[in-house]
């Protein structure tokens, strides 16, 4: 045992009283009574130190524990001085003891020093037993709130564990970013209107229909900022009522779901306010815990019936209903869904949407207040432009008084084209060409696309270039990007089989040469259009404004693919894998959408078959298309072994197609060499290559591509020819 407190105090004194317990063990029966107190001080002095005092106490008990032994060895120096010195007169010449008989009858103790002796001793033993006792409660409590917060903690995973298995997203940062760009005093209109009153008013009997609003309007009038104004005026009003809740869902086009997601996202959100998981969620999980499958919908609705009636009152908000792409009558049953609920619950359900004739069914005979951008709002949103507004503008309150004006009347009601025109002026240095520009606003959303598109075009040709490119892979890609993929994608050079760092470019410069068509979330650091309309137009448009725009990303997806990095195949120790896609952050991207822009123009072959016919390109594309889900996510949950996955739960036949593809690729190869290779059966081998990836069908696919190398084998009739590819 190691002490670290008054240079061994406590066990010098430990070692004193065993020696002077010894001493008394042959006491005559006067001095019995001493060697009984002697042999219980040092019982409980082990006591002591079993606890292993040096280790187990507080600074405060090790000073304690001091000043007691300090005590305690003067009066153990005392009886070992009285019977040490007589000790030492019975030593013969040899160095041998007396007898004990000897030794205690040269000793002699009166009846008051043994009294003495005993109260000392027993003062002593007593100080110590209180000490213990108190230590041991002490102890006893640190590990009672040490257990208490292994428990709070394991309660704690537990209840992370359930959220994230109903759904890894709760829509915060995406409120968080909409709200946050806000103008103080915005949307107050609309809290204070007459049908959103009655809305939040809403109780047991409140008629259904009085407990939805839905509020249409145009496209760009700002219904998405409005709706994270109405969230954060509803947590505003029930901070501090626990019997109320709220959850949402922002729907985006770029985004797919399904009518599950939806309402696991809500339900996760509700289960969030409460303090503990309900039951029948707990069972619910368990249920499902083996096979980490998802509930269905009726669980869904089950568990969040049973959610909502923990609350007395309960509010959901659907943002942008018309950009929800659920599966065929997904929409209308979600919506059903919700309007069931709300027979039994105490729902008030908001909605916004822009004018849908489906949607607007779906919501007839509910509260309706229609959405606009209100003259007090655009004016509050165009002054807190102004700031990145020339100097000339900040110079001078008239023109910025013109400016107010002029754009507030040329925007029919819709922001986007009020940040449109903002964005069209950045670019003036003097009053009077401001004013000509005010003269000339485009009416109508394409017409200021098209505008905006003119000044792209205006540009030096490097920043024309870079914002075609940025336009392209925004517009084009399957999801929104990263801003980290989509500086690595604009930084892919031909020819080069690595990234050049040095060809990164930064952020800022690219959003600059882009007009204000795109933004970044700076929650969640990924990169859109300014707006869906945008995206109509780049669709509509695409002809023109990027004729090879899938070519080009398919393309640039495929160099990637081939950089030197990913030629050492499948990583299979999982910080290795881990580091490769945070080092290389448009790999995940570049694997899973290739198909997807490869089969809608025209991809060089020769790229193509340099990917597919490389094995350890193929293995390092198929594991990354393997272990994610088609979005950038966290890596932390990542830690299991992919070499044991791969053995283990990887299914056979997915290796025998992928070895079956590659050999087929090179095949492929062969015949286009020759001439003898028919266009449509490249792009048939190219679409089962990759769809053969998706688990769902996983024989059917095996058999397609078993057909098409059997079709290859017939069209081949050059016994030579036969006799180079059977190997």
């Amino acid at each position: 045992m190691s002490f670290g407190f008054g240079v061994g105090d406590f066990i010098a004194v430990l070692t004193l009283a065993n020696k002077v317990r010894k001493q008394f063990v042959d006491a005559p029966r006067q001095l019995q009574d001493i060697s009984e107190d002697l042999k219980r001080l040092s019982n409980v002095l082990r006591d002591i130190d079993d606890n292993d005092p040096a280790n187990n106490l507080a600074p405060g008990q090790k000073e304690t524990l001091k000043d007691i032994s300090l005590q305690c060895r003067k009066v153990l120096d005392d009886l070992d001085n009285k019977v040490g010195k007589h000790e030492s007169l019975q030593k013969d010449k040899s160095g041998l003891r007396s007898t004990a008989r000897g030794l205690w009858s040269r000793i002699t103790f009166d009846k008051a020093e043994i009294d003495d002796f005993r109260r000392r001793i027993d003062t002593n033993t007593n100080a110590f037993n209180l000490f213990l006792t108190n230590a041991t409660h002490q102890l006893a409590r640190e590990i009672k709130h040490g257990v208490d917060q292994l428990f709070q903690h394991q309660d704690n995973q537990r209840r992370q564990d359930i959220l994230n298995w109903l759904s890894p997203i709760t829509h915060d940062v995406k409120q968080a970013d909409f709200f946050g760009r806000v103008q103080p005093g915005t949307g107050s209109w609309l809290l204070e209107s007459d049908e959103f009153k009655q809305w939040t008013s809403q109780g047991g009997g409140t008629p259904e229909d009085e407990r939805t609003l839905f509020c249409p309007g145009l496209p760009g009038a700002g219904k998405t900022f409005l709706t994270s104004i109405v969230i954060n005026e509803l947590r505003q009003s029930i901070h501090e009522d626990d019997q109320a809740a709220i959850a949402f869902f922002y729907c985006n086009f770029r985004e797919q779901t399904t009518r599950a997601e939806i309402l696991m996202v809500l339900l996760r959100q509700f289960v969030q306010q409460l303090s503990v998981i309900p039951n029948v969620l707990e069972e619910a999980y368990a249920k499902h815990l083996e096979h980490r499958s998802p509930l269905t919908v009726d669980e869904s609705l089950g568990v969040l019936s049973s959610t909502l009636a923990a609350f007395s009152r309960t509010f959901v908000l659907l943002d942008a209903l018309d950009e929800c792409h659920l599966q065929g009558a997904e929409r209308g049953e979600l919506l059903a869904d919700l309007f069931k609920l709300q027979e039994t619950q105490n729902l008030g359900l908001f909605a916004t949407s822009r004018d849908n004739p489906d949607i607007s069914r779906s919501f007839y005979g509910k509260l309706n207040l229609r959405i606009r951008a209100t003259a007090a709002d655009v004016e509050r949103f165009l002054r807190g432009q102004l700031e990145g507004l020339p100097k000339v503008v900040l110079q001078n309150e008239d023109l910025q008084r013109d400016l107010v004006a002029a754009v507030t009347d040329s925007i029919d009601g819709m922001f986007l084209l009020a940040q449109l025109r903002i964005d069209s002026i950045r670019g003036k240095r003097s009053a009077k060409m401001i004013r000509e520009s005010l003269k000339n606003l485009p009416s109508g959303l394409d017409a200021a696309y098209d505008d905006a598109w003119v000044r792209i075009e205006s540009q030096l040709p490097d920043e024309v270039q870079t914002a075609k490119d940025v336009l392209s892979w925004v517009s084009c890609a399957t999801r929104p990007l990263s801003t980290r993929e989509l500086q690595h994608a604009l930084a892919i050079e031909d020819n080069l089989s690595f990234l050049d760092e040095d060809n990164i470019p930064d952020i800022e410069d690219v959003l600059a040469v882009c007009v204000g068509l795109v933004t970044v979330d700076e929650q969640e650091h990924v990169v859109r259009l300014v707006h869906y309309t945008a995206q109509e137009y780049f669709e509509q448009h695409q002809a023109k404004v990027f004729p090879n725009g899938q070519s080009d990303i398919g393309s640039k997806c495929i160099q990637y693919l081939c950089f030197d990095a990913f030629k050492t195949g499948a990583l299979w120790d999982s910080t290795k894998y881990i580091s490769r896609l945070e080092e290389y952050a448009l790999f995940e991207y570049s694997a899973q959408n290739l198909l997807y822009h490869a089969l809608r123009e025209e991809v060089k072959m020769d790229l193509i078959f340099k990917l597919l016919t490389n094995p350890l390109l193929v293995g390092a594309c198929y594991q990354v298309i393997l272990y994610c889900d088609g979005s950038p996510r966290s890596r932390s949950t990542r830690s299991f072994s992919y070499r044991t996955y791969w053995n283990t739960w990887v299914p056979r036949i997915h290796k025998v197609v992928i070895n079956d593809l590659v050999r087929t690729g090179i095949r492929l190869i062969i015949m286009y060499k020759t001439g003898n290779l028919d266009p449509e059966m490249v792009k048939r081998y190219i679409s089962t290559y990759f769809t053969i990836l998706d688990n769902n069908g996983i024989e059917r696919r095996a058999q397609l591509i078993q057909a098409l190398k059997t079709e290859l084998f017939d069209r081949m009739s050059d016994p030579d020819f036969q006799q180079i590819i059977s190997h």
